[in-house]
């Protein structure tokens, strides 16, 4: 395809916006509704009767959805319906995937593109006889691919699974109050005042997830705003965060590399580790039962929150201290075990993703024939 022109988008879609769905929305709607993440919902209504390419207006605008169907699509997302008699939809889907979105998207914490952006974009335009040959092709080699990840992503599902199911049966004792065992700091109920060149940070909600603290997702803060969000309890290593809401119910230990504050919705927990281990209790704080308790008590019909007094009302099975070192241990080794099935996983999900990239953009280009 090396003679093959290159066409604007322009010339080749027609552009339509998605709308608010909340009054076509119904849990007996015929036409399914798009967000950038696919199908979510049934509406009513519907927006479009065919072959369209949906793309990303804020958030998340990087990963074109290829429709063919009856549609509604919220109002964060556009609609291009390319025109028969010059693209075929599924090549135009195809070569979206290759799009350098950062290259056009607002460099803000709310990434955003607009229609007028993506319609002055080049796309190579063999004929349609050809676009037809090359998406008949990719469908046939992606859907292999698709399948594979797919297949690692059900095999990390089970593995996370038998984390769960190995806590389940590790934990035990006789049920202790969370209160009685250790001392509970609610955070400072602002957002703290970023200061990239802080030598502290904040840890925010997003930076907790199944256990373990992600660095540097939290806010960089300075000495002077730790201090003032450190006035009652100052996190050291053997503490545990713990998030009240957005996601409710995570929790880590306090990593040992810099100062931590609490951030918004951030619990500090002290451990009696006369009573209670820090890192047995983090287990305990994921088993089911625990886990259960955060669902069944939480409030709040949109992003669901736990109360302080839940928490320290909160009864953890506490075996004597000498049996918590053996659980831990048993655990920690069953974890790595998971820890590196569950990388190994990833890594080959992220190689077939790079080859599916790569397959795309080299068809699509005219590297490789087909």
């Amino acid at each position: 395809m090396s003679d093959v022109s290159s066409v604007k988008l322009a010339h080749l879609v027609k552009f339509g916006h998605g709308k608010d769905w909340k009054t076509v929305e119904s849990p007996n709607g015929n036409f399914p509704v798009y967000g950038s993440g696919g199908k979510f919902g049934l509406a009513s209504d519907f927006l479009h009767d065919g072959e369209a390419v949906l793309f990303g207006r804020k958030g998340t605008v990087d990963r074109p959805i290829y429709v063919n169907e009856k549609f509604w699509t919220v109002d964060t997302m556009y609609y291009a319906i390319p025109h028969s008699d010059r693209a075929v939809g599924k090549y135009l889907y195809y070569w979206a995937t290759t799009i350098p979105f950062q290259t056009i998207t607002t460099n803000t914490a709310l990434p955003s593109v607009t229609s007028m952006d993506l319609s002055q974009l080049y796309v190579p335009l063999p004929t349609l006889v050809t676009q037809q040959r090359i998406a008949d092709y990719l469908d046939r080699e992606t859907v292999e691919i698709d399948a594979a990840v797919a297949d690692l992503d059900r095999y990390v599902e089970l593995l996370e699974k038998r984390r769960l199911i190995a806590i389940e049966n590790a934990i035990e004792g006789k049920p202790i109050p969370l209160h009685c065992m250790s001392r509970i700091v609610d955070c400072v109920h602002t957002t703290p005042d970023r200061d990239d060149a802080g030598v502290a940070e904040a840890v925010r909600t997003s930076s907790i997830r199944n256990g373990k603290y992600i660095p540097g997702v939290g806010i960089p803060i300075s000495l002077e705003t730790l201090t003032l969000r450190t006035k009652e309890l100052s996190p050291q290593p053997g503490d545990l965060f713990f998030t009240r809401e957005a996601p409710a119910g995570e929790a880590c230990l306090v990593p040992k590399d810099k100062p931590y504050a609490s951030g918004q919705r951030v619990v500090t927990i002290r451990p009696d580790v006369s009573v209670v281990l820090p890192e047995y209790l983090l287990f305990a704080l994921y088993s089911s039962q625990i886990q259960l308790r955060w669902e069944t008590t939480s409030t709040g019909s949109t992003v669901t929150n736990i109360k302080m007094d839940t928490i320290g009302q909160t009864r953890i099975p506490t075996p004597p201290v000498d049996l918590q070192h053996q659980i831990i241990e048993v655990l920690k080794k069953e974890f790595d075990e998971i820890d590196s099935l569950v990388a190994e996983s990833r890594k080959l999900r992220e190689l077939l993703l790079k080859r599916r990239s790569v397959l795309i953009t080299d068809v699509v280009t005219g590297r490789k024939q087909v």
